[in-house]
C-alpha cells in the first residue's frame, strides 16, 4: 500500500521505491525517484498518481530520444480536464507554467517560437482553441507544417477537448496517448506500446465515432487502461489563478462581442478591384466564402455577390 504523500511524502516516496525496486529493479526505481523528487520535493507532496507519474516517466524518455509526444485529453466540461493537463505538463515540464495554455492557433506558433529550436523538452497545452484557419489555406499548410517540423524541439502537445471529433485531423493523427475524464476526480489512461503490437489509440479513434465516450470503456474492459484519481491541486503559482481566469472571460467576452458585431459590420461593402483581389487571393489559399466574410467583416451573401459581380 502507498502512504499518500499529503500525510508522509517521505514514506510515500520509500513505498514507490520499494514497488519499483521489486518490479523493475533498483536502477530503475531509484532513476524514477530522483526524476519524481526533482518535482516535487519543495512541495512536500506529489499532484499526479504514481503509478501515471511512472508511465509518463517512459513518455518522457522516449520524447527525449526521438521528439514529440502528443497526448489529447477529453471529457465532459468540468471534469477537470485543464487541471489534469497542467500537473501532467508540469511533471514532464517544471518549467510549464499557465502562460504555456493557449486558446488559438497564432498564440502556440508564438509560443514555439520562444522556445530553444532544438530538445526543448518543454510543455504546452492547447485548451479546446477555437480557431478559423482553414487547413487548406497557405496558413493552414504552415501551421501543419510547423507542427510536423516541432519534433526538433521535443515537446509535450496537451490537447484537451470535449469530444475526440473537436480535434483537427492534422493534430488527431498525431495523438499516440488519450486521458479520459469520466467524472470529477477520475481518470483513464490510454496509450500505444509498440514493442506488445498494441495499438489502443489506433483503436479508440477508429471506433470513436460509432461509439463515443463509450469507446473508452469498451478499450477498458478489453485491453486495460491505467485507471488513476486526479487532484484539484496544481503546483502551479496560485497568484495566477485569477489571471488565468480573467483570461478566459476576456476571450469568451471577446468571442460574443465579435459574433454580435458582425452583423453591424456588413455594411462595408468591398466592391473596388483591389478589394475584388483580396477576396480572390484568399478563395485561391482555400478559404471558404463564411471565413473570408469574418475575416473582411462582411456577410457571407455579399462576398458571394462581389464574386459573381466580378467573375
Amino acid at each position: 500500500m502507498i502512504t499518500r504523500s499529503i500525510d508522509n511524502y517521505e514514506q510515500h516516496k520509500e513505498d514507490i521505491r520499494k514497488i519499483l525496486t521489486y518490479n523493475y529493479g533498483p536502477k530503475k526505481a531509484n532513476k524514477f525517484i530522483d526524476f519524481y523528487s526533482s518535482r516535487y520535493n519543495k512541495f512536500d507532496r506529489s499532484f499526479i498518481n504514481y503509478r501515471l507519474a511512472w508511465s509518463l516517466f517512459d513518455d518522457y524518455r522516449l520524447v527525449a530520444k526521438s521528439g514529440v509526444r502528443w497526448y489529447a485529453c477529453v471529457g465532459e466540461g468540468g471534469t477537470g480536464k485543464t487541471t489534469l493537463g497542467m500537473n501532467i505538463s508540469y511533471f514532464l515540464d517544471p518549467t510549464f507554467d499557465r502562460k504555456r495554455i493557449h486558446t488559438t492557433a497564432d498564440d502556440t506558433i508564438k509560443q514555439l517560437a520562444e522556445f530553444p529550436k532544438v530538445n526543448t523538452m518543454k510543455s504546452v497545452i492547447l485548451d479546446e482553441p477555437d480557431d478559423s484557419i482553414h487547413p487548406n489555406s497557405k496558413k493552414g499548410r504552415l501551421f501543419r507544417s510547423i507542427l510536423g517540423k516541432a519534433r526538433q524541439q521535443k515537446l509535450f502537445m496537451f490537447y484537451c477537448a470535449t469530444t475526440m471529433t473537436d480535434i483537427p485531423p492534422y493534430i488527431y493523427k498525431k495523438i499516440s496517448g488519450i486521458f479520459f475524464t469520466p467524472s470529477l476526480g477520475k481518470g483513464m489512461f490510454f496509450k500505444n506500446r509498440p514493442a506488445k503490437k498494441d495499438y489502443v489509440v489506433a483503436q479508440i479513434k477508429e471506433g470513436y465515432k460509432k461509439y463515443l465516450y463509450g469507446i473508452f470503456y469498451k478499450m477498458q474492459k478489453s485491453k486495460g487502461c491505467l485507471n488513476f484519481s486526479t487532484s484539484g491541486a496544481t503546483p502551479l503559482n496560485p497568484d495566477e489563478d485569477k489571471q488565468y481566469l480573467d483570461a478566459k472571460a476576456q476571450d469568451y467576452d471577446r468571442t460574443i462581442k465579435e459574433y454580435l458585431n458582425l452583423d453591424s459590420r456588413a455594411v462595408k461593402k468591398p466592391q473596388t478591384n483591389k478589394d475584388f483581389k483580396i477576396i480572390m487571393n484568399m478563395r485561391e489559399e482555400g478559404y471558404s466564402q463564411t471565413m473570408i466574410a469574418k475575416i473582411l467583416g462582411v456577410s457571407q451573401p455579399r462576398i458571394s455577390t462581389i464574386i459573381k459581380e466580378n467573375a
